[in-house]
């Protein structure tokens, strides 16, 4: 397809998604990620990734605007769940150059915490606030939107 919009729904259910001449704009109340990947990266020129709402992991999940030349943003304004701890839910970003901006807390819900979030590429990453079943160490330029402390180890 060549961009997907979705300007307004309550629950928005999202399979993997690949865009060609444009990027994917989504604002929901949920959005559920039924799908392994949302891409953006087809093109030479990426379009920009951005969801608007609160964001529900139902598979591990890859969100890429790294294209061949000119790399796009990854925006999420809403918090970032997993279905269930037990699932151990993955969300790897990739965006090149790009800015990865997570607006909101990604897994910082009891329960709904995230195995691993994974930033493969970026040129800027700002985080609000994660909890993960299992941190790693954070690396590269990684700015924090409010203040608060990693501790306990894995």
């Amino acid at each position: 397809m060549k961009a997907l919009t979705v300007s307004s729904a309550g629950t928005v259910n999202l399979p993997s998604v690949t865009t060609t001449d444009g990027g994917i704009s989504v604002t929901g109340t949920t959005i559920n990620l039924n799908g392994s990947s949302l891409k953006t990266d087809t093109a030479a020129t990426a379009g920009a990734l951005s969801l608007s709402g609160n964001v529900v992991l139902k598979s591990n999940v890859t969100l890429d605007t790294d294209a061949a030349t000119t790399d796009a943003d990854i925006t999420v304004s809403g918090t970032v769940l997993a279905d269930a701890v037990g699932n151990d839910r993955t969300l790897t970003l990739t965006a090149g150059t790009g800015t990865v901006d997570l607006q909101s807390a990604v897994g910082g819900t009891t329960g709904k915490e995230l195995k691993a979030l994974t930033v493969s590429s970026a040129g800027t990453v700002n985080l609000y606030e994660f909890g993960l079943v299992h941190p790693k160490p954070l690396s590269g330029a990684v700015f924090f939107r409010q203040l608060f402390t990693i501790s306990g180890s894995c």
